[in-house]
C-alpha cells in the first residue's frame, strides 16, 4: 500500500482526544460491566494523551 506524502496527518493526540470525547465511546464505557481497572482507563488515556501533546510539541 502506498503512502501519500504531503497529506497533513493530524496529530495522534488530536485523533485519540476525538475518539474520546464521541458519546458513543462514552456510552459504552459507562453502560458496560466494566472491572476497576477497565473504568480507569479513560484516565489513563488522558494521561496518554498529555505524554503525546508533549512530545509531539517537541517534534515541531
Amino acid at each position: 500500500m502506498a503512502v501519500k506524502h504531503g497529506i497533513p496527518r493530524q496529530p495522534v493526540a488530536t485523533v485519540i482526544r476525538t475518539q474520546m470525547v464521541r458519546q458513543d465511546f462514552r456510552n459504552a464505557v459507562q453502560s458496560s460491566g466494566l472491572s476497576q481497572a477497565e473504568k480507569e482507563l479513560p484516565t489513563q488515556f488522558a494521561d496518554l494523551l498529555k505524554r503525546l501533546e508533549k512530545a509531539e510539541k517537541r517534534r515541531q
